[in-house]
């Protein structure tokens, strides 16, 4: 997964919120805007708003003039996952790549509503942890096999990279996007130092 298309020419937002109403991770976190260029705000527990819910992200990465960032966070995590897996290829081609937060905070109920075929997503996407546990940790990371995501969280030393907050943005989302390059690279680098880990085992089994 080429993680490295994450960088280059700036991307549409899309970002997607819960149903609860708590500010989203990435803004509690990182102190970026709540809402990007466009935002889809997941409401109701039903059947019908999980497929209003679809029918807005289609929409909102049709109109998109660029191609699209999706960030998403808690159950949003699981409705982006969704809609990636169910909808028209036309579609998913327009999405650069995902940025999901805490997708291992959404319930056992939200992860049944949000059930899709086991696919692989048709885009790279980085998975930020949440909560330090040890459940957490093995949801998370099950969740990034599921998705064919890489996982990031701050207690990866390779992959601890703060926050860009310095003044003389141009929008609001700028420094965050700066921030997901760096991201990025960071996770481009620790899977290659673990591919080059992993081939020095093989050699060394076959001596």
């Amino acid at each position: 997964m080429d993680l490295a298309l994450f960088r280059g020419s700036e991307h549409a937002i899309v970002t997607i919120g819960g149903c609860r109403g708590d500010a989203p991770a990435w803004q509690t976190a990182f102190g970026w805007p709540a809402r990007g260029d466009r935002h889809i705000d997941f409401q109701g527990e039903g059947t019908a708003a999980r497929n209003m819910l679809g029918v807005h992200l289609d929409q909102a990465v049709a109109q998109a003039d660029r191609a699209v960032l999706l960030v998403a966070s808690g159950v949003g995590c699981l409705a982006a996952a969704w809609w990636a897996r169910l909808s028209p290829s036309q579609s998913v081609a327009r999405v650069a790549g995902a940025v999901l937060f805490a997708p291992e905070d959404a319930s056992d109920a939200e992860q049944e509503r949000f059930a899709s075929p086991r696919l692989r997503l048709p885009f790279p996407a980085i998975l930020v942890g949440g909560a330090a546990r040890p459940d957490q940790d093995r949801r998370l990371a099950a969740l990034a096999e599921d998705w064919g995501g890489s996982v990031l969280t701050e207690r990866q030393p390779s992959l601890r990279i703060a926050s860009d907050r310095a003044g003389g943005a141009r929008s609001p989302w700028r420094h965050a996007r700066r921030t997901i390059a760096r991201w990025s690279a960071a996770v481009v680098a620790h899977e290659a130092r673990l591919a080059g880990a992993l081939s020095g085992q093989d050699d060394a089994f076959d001596r």
